[in-house]
């Protein structure tokens, strides 16, 4: 894990862009490239002092504006890896991957406490965490170890697969999410 705080800037709406328009009027640069940063990026390159601060300013209050308005969230490096391990194991296609600016890694697997065990019928258990997330195994097979308070690894498998260990239990076995 990086020791470097990073900030992830996510736009939550479209109306960013009229939040930002007056930063966009000030003096400034010509052109400037799209997206909620761009504005103050831009006045960082105006050679007048006093042009950069007007621009600085009107920058500013435009992404202050938004984000009061939360069109705007500003995450740092710490808040992208909780919402990661919270959303580990879900397949959300139609909303882009949550990452950190510069190819900061994905969680690969998660340490869960368990919180309750219940078998089904068919024999597949279901595994209820502290944290509120449910995994369901896919194959009836016996969990040995699972007892509430035990500790879950999870980690992701083959092609989009995941699979879970038991805390003092050597076998694996392939689980999916479902809540």
């Amino acid at each position: 894990m990086r020791n470097t705080l990073h900030a992830c800037v996510i736009v939550t709406s479209w109306a960013l862009a009229a939040g930002l328009a007056a930063a966009q009027s000030a003096p400034g640069p010509a052109s400037t490239p799209a997206g909620p940063l761009a504005a103050v990026y831009a006045c960082a390159d105006e050679a007048d002092d006093a042009r950069r601060l007007a621009c600085f300013d009107a920058a500013v209050g435009g992404l202050r504006a938004a984000e009061t308005q939360g069109t705007v969230a500003v995450l740092d490096a710490a808040r992208v890896e909780s919402v990661q391990r919270e959303g580990f194991g879900f397949s959300l296609p139609s909303l882009p991957q949550l990452r950190l600016p510069g190819g900061g890694s994905a969680v690969e697997s998660v340490t869960l406490e368990l919180s309750s065990v219940s078998v089904a019928p068919d024999g597949r258990a279901t595994l209820r965490m502290s944290n509120g997330q449910v995994w369901r195994q896919l194959e009836p097979e016996r969990l040995r170890g699972a007892r509430p308070g035990s500790a879950v690894t999870v980690s992701q498998g083959a092609l989009g697969s995941f699979v879970a260990t038991v805390e003092g239990q050597r076998a694996n076995f392939r689980v999916r999410r479902v809540e």
